[in-house]
C-alpha cells in the first residue's frame, strides 16, 4: 500500500504551505488538484506562488504531448501548467493524468493532493463512470416520444432515478429526456487511488471558522494579487487569448476584464472579486463537508 495524504479546504486556508510540509517530512511528491492552476500562464490570479528559483522538468508523453512538474523547496509539485487556456479541462482528463503521473513517475513514493477542487478530488479518490456525449440521433427519437412514453421508459430503465423525481419533473418532457440520456451515457467505471493500492493517511480540511476572518483573508489574498501583478498578467493574456477561454472564463479574470473593458472602476473590480472568492469558499465548504472522511481543522487563528 501506498501512502496517500489529502489537504483540502476553501481558497486562502493555507494549503499548499501545509502540503509542503508534510511531502518534505513524508518524502513524497505533490500533485495539484485545481481546476485553475492547470492553465498554462494563469500563474498570479490563481495562487500558484511558485518561487522563480524553481526549475521546471518537462517530460515527453506521446504524439508531441508533454507533461512536466517544479522542483519547490526541494519537493517535485506535479499538477500546474497542465494544458492552455482555450482547452476545456474535465475531471476526466484530470483524472487521466494523474494516473499518467503516478504511473510513469511515482515510484511508488509517498503521494500528497493538495487543492479545493473537490469534484477532480473526489473523481481522483474515489472514482468514476466515465460518461459518453449525448447521442444526437437518440436525442431525436426521444424528442417523438409522448409524455407517457417517456415515463415508461425512465420507470423501466431507470426506476430509482425517476422516483427521486418531484411530481413537477415527471410531467416535464425535458427533465425525463436528461434523464434517459444520462442514464443512456453511462459507462465503465474508473477506479479511483483508493482501489488501486493507495491508502489514506491523513485527510485534512482546512478552513477559517469565523466568518469575518475567513473575509479578511480573502480579502488579503486578492489584495495581495493585486500588488504582485494580477492586472498586468491578464491583460497579456487577453492580448493573446479571447475572454471566454475556459482559462480565462474564471473568477479573478473575468471580474479583471470587466475592468480592462471600462465596465466598472478598480475598486469596484476588487469588491466583485473579493465577493465571487467568498462564494466560492463558501460553495467549496458546502461540498466538501458533506465527506466525512475529512478532518477539519480550523486555522483561523494562524493565518
Amino acid at each position: 500500500m501506498t501512502n496517500l495524504t489529502v489537504i483540502t479546504g476553501h481558497t486562502a486556508a493555507g494549503k499548499t504551505t501545509r502540503a509542503l510540509a508534510l511531502a518534505k517530512k513524508q518524502k513524497a511528491y505533490i500533485i495539484s488538484v485545481d481546476s485553475r492552476q492547470l492553465y498554462r500562464g494563469l500563474d498570479i490570479v490563481t495562487g500558484k506562488d511558485i518561487p522563480p528559483s524553481s526549475p521546471f522538468t518537462q517530460l515527453e508523453l506521446w504524439e508531441g504531448k508533454t507533461l512536466g512538474y517544479y522542483n519547490i523547496e526541494g519537493v517535485d509539485f506535479w499538477g500546474y501548467d497542465l494544458t492552455d487556456p482555450t482547452v476545456t479541462f474535465s475531471s476526466y482528463e484530470f483524472f487521466t493524468t494523474v494516473e499518467q503521473i503516478i504511473t510513469r513517475w511515482g515510484d511508488s513514493r509517498p503521494l500528497v493532493l493538495v487543492g479545493g477542487s473537490y469534484l477532480y478530488l473526489k473523481h481522483v479518490l474515489d472514482g468514476f463512470h466515465q460518461t459518453d456525449e449525448p447521442d444526437p440521433i437518440r436525442r431525436v427519437e426521444l424528442d417523438l416520444l409522448t409524455i407517457e412514453e417517456l415515463q415508461r421508459i425512465s420507470k423501466e430503465d431507470y426506476g430509482e432515478q425517476f422516483d427521486k423525481l418531484n411530481q413537477s419533473d415527471r410531467h416535464n418532457p425535458r427533465r425525463l429526456i436528461r434523464l434517459i440520456e444520462k442514464g443512456d451515457s453511462v459507462g465503465e467505471w474508473q477506479p479511483g487511488l483508493l482501489e488501486q493500492g493507495f491508502e489514506l493517511y491523513i485527510y485534512e480540511g482546512r478552513y477559517i471558522q469565523d466568518r469575518i476572518k475567513r473575509q479578511e483573508q480573502i480579502m488579503k489574498r486578492v489584495l495581495s494579487r493585486i500588488e504582485q501583478g494580477a492586472v498586468e498578467e491578464t491583460k497579456k493574456l487577453l492580448e493573446r487569448y479571447h475572454h471566454t477561454a475556459p482559462g480565462l472564463n474564471t473568477l479573478g479574470y473575468t471580474q479583471i476584464n470587466n475592468y480592462l473593458q471600462g465596465r466598472c472602476s478598480k475598486q469596484q473590480m476588487i469588491v466583485d472579486w473579493v465577493t465571487a472568492e467568498i462564494q466560492y469558499a463558501k460553495k467549496q465548504l458546502t461540498f466538501m463537508r458533506k465527506d466525512p472522511r475529512i478532518t477539519w481543522q480550523d486555522v483561523g487563528s494562524g493565518i
